[in-house]
């Protein structure tokens, strides 16, 4: 698997949240440059936005991808492109704790 997952974001970027929080799901580890405080680093996202500033760009290695989705990123960089789907066994221990389960014959 390759690690070197690199988002160039901006502050209050809801697409930039949205794509750390699918790439968390899914257990991939990245780092993050804030193209606000670092001046290479806008130059370096407009080289490979076609002029703009557009964020998030995302290195792999040496990929880019402008606006990926999580799926996307994940595949490329050798994970899984879906989330770890956590909520329906959380639910299903919480209503077991809670007695809400209906008795469906043995367990093993």
């Amino acid at each position: 698997m390759n690690t070197d997952v690199v988002i160039y974001t901006r502050p209050g970027c809801p697409y930039c949240y949205r794509l750390r929080r699918g790439l968390r799901r899914r257990g991939v580890p990245f780092g993050e440059v804030n193209i606000r405080h670092d001046s290479v680093a806008t130059a370096t996202v407009r080289a490979h936005a076609d002029g703009t500033e557009t964020v998030p760009t995302v290195r792999i290695g040496g990929r880019w991808l402008v606006n990926p989705t999580a799926s996307a990123v994940s595949a490329a960089a050798g994970y899984p492109a879906e989330a770890r789907r956590r909520w329906p066994v959380q639910a299903a221990a919480v209503a077991e704790h809670a007695g809400l389960l209906e008795d469906c014959g043995p367990r093993d």
